[in-house]
Formats: C-alpha cells, sequence, structure tokens
C-alpha cells in the first residue's frame, strides 16, 4: 500500500518536472529567435544604411573586392 503511494507521488513529480522543462524549453526557444531575428534586422538595417551613403555612380563602378570588402563590413 505505501508503495503504490510513493509511486504516484514519484510519477506527479516526474510529470511536474516534464511540464515544468517543456515549458522552459518553449519559452526558451522563443527568445532566443526573436533575439535572432532583431540582430538580423539590425544587421539588414545598417547595411541598408551604408548602402544609401554611396552614390549609384559609385555603385556602377565597384569592382569586386569592393563588394566584397562592404559585404564584410
Amino acid at each position: 500500500m505505501t508503495a503504490r503511494i510513493f509511486f504516484k507521488l514519484i510519477f506527479a513529480v516526474l510529470l511536474i518536472m516534464v511540464v515544468a522543462l517543456s515549458a522552459v524549453d518553449f519559452l526558451a526557444s522563443e527568445m532566443s529567435e526573436k533575439a535572432s531575428l532583431d540582430g538580423l534586422t539590425v544587421e539588414m538595417k545598417e547595411k541598408a544604411r551604408m548602402l544609401a551613403v554611396l552614390s549609384e555612380r559609385s555603385l556602377l563602378d565597384l569592382d569586386q573586392e569592393s563588394v566584397r570588402a562592404l559585404a564584410s563590413a
């Protein structure tokens, strides 16, 4: 009789732990996805600003090395 109670308690604790860990995993993955997306958005805005500074004429005169330098900036 007491063994059944302990098995039920152990099962309840394990179930609570599984639910809690699943919730933490879901929330953490959502937050990390949002942070990654925010970082990419900022990076794209910076690159767009950099291209906006270049005049149309200088864009036409870019060679391959200049484009690579801009891409790595």
